[in-house]
Formats: C-alpha cells, sequence, structure tokens
C-alpha cells in the first residue's frame, strides 16, 4: 500500500521563479493566453493548466473570456515594472555583454570561465518598449585551491562587474529552469 503523503500541495513541476518570471514578462501586454505561458515555461498543457488555477486562487491573475490578465496582485509579486526602454537599446546592451563574456572566456588569467548566460524576458516578445532584460550567469572557478567564503565574495564582484551598472539588464546566478523557458544564450 502506498504512503500517502499529507503536507503535499498538488501542482505543476515548474519552478516558483519561472512562473513569476513569466508573470514579469505580462507587465506591458494588455492579456495572453494559456498557450503563452505554455510556450514560455515549456510546460505540457496539464501543467499550465495547474499553474493558472494556482495563480488564479492567489490572485495574481484572472481570466477574460479566452484570456489572461496579470493582476496589480501579480504584478507586484513577480517584481516586473512599467516597460520603460527600447527594445533596441536592450538588445544592443545584451550584445555588449555576450562580447565581455567572449572576452572574460578568451582571457585565461581571468579568476571564472562563465560557463552558461542566458537572457530572458519582455525582449523576447518583440514589443517597443521592454523592462530591463534578465540574465543567468554559470561560472566555473578557475583556481580550485580558493577559499570558499572569499571565492563567494569575489563571485559576486564579478557579477557586479560583468553588469557595469547597466540599468538594462540585471545578472543573477543561473539556475536550470532559466534554459527550459524561452531565452537568448549569450555564451557561443
Amino acid at each position: 500500500m502506498p504512503k500517502q503523503r499529507t503536507n503535499e500541495v498538488p501542482g505543476p513541476d515548474i519552478p516558483l521563479d519561472a512562473i513569476m518570471s513569466f508573470l514579469k514578462d505580462t507587465r506591458g501586454a494588455v492579456n495572453w493566453s494559456a498557450k503563452d505561458l505554455k510556450d514560455c515555461l515549456k510546460m505540457d498543457t496539464k501543467q499550465s493548466q495547474q499553474a493558472l488555477a494556482i495563480l488564479e486562487m492567489q490572485g495574481y491573475v484572472v481570466r477574460e473570456g479566452n484570456d489572461w490578465l496579470t493582476t496589480a496582485a501579480g504584478e507586484s509579486v513577480s517584481k516586473s515594472k512599467k516597460p520603460q526602454f527600447s527594445l533596441e537599446s536592450v538588445r544592443k546592451a545584451l550584445e555588449t555583454l555576450e562580447e565581455r563574456i567572449e572576452t572574460v572566456n578568451r582571457d585565461k588569467r581571468a579568476e571564472f570561465k562563465i560557463t552558461k548566460a542566458v537572457a530572458f524576458g519582455d525582449f523576447l516578445t518583440g514589443h517597443a518598449q521592454v523592462q530591463a532584460a534578465e540574465v543567468g550567469i554559470e561560472l566555473s572557478h578557475r583556481d580550485f585551491s580558493a577559499i570558499p567564503d572569499e571565492l563567494e565574495t569575489k563571485r559576486r564582484k564579478f557579477m557586479n562587474g560583468l553588469r557595469q551598472k547597466s540599468r538594462l539588464f540585471t545578472v543573477q546566478t543561473y539556475r536550470p529552469w532559466m534554459s527550459r523557458r524561452s531565452h537568448r544564450s549569450l555564451v557561443k
């Protein structure tokens, strides 16, 4: 007889951060479809229906006919901002970051190598005005004798240096869901 799990809530096997990233992407859209959610996060139909039901129960989205709207609560919880940058400026900033990544990875004396870098956000929708892109970065340290506490400080400093005070994208630690959702790879 199988054990019954009592403390689990059924839901889609999609990380909450991934779902919030989708909600953030919808900030500039008047409405969106279940297919948009499904396609962006590479979900199956059952997962997207479960996610929508949970988001609706939480008050983060509301159904309007066959479409969906992100509520003010959904915008707040996903930390979205009003689209304020031109699509072209965000794309150029990401191209500059991509060049910076190539330069770092060619430099054998650099302390870190960037093994993965993916950019995602509403810039992928092609809207004229967009939010800052989000970039997930995975690093490998070239010196394996480094002290863990010092390494974390150096990693944070390195990640901030990649950003170079640009407001057009944010940098965060890479997580596997970032490559499963719609994204642009920045490492060749």
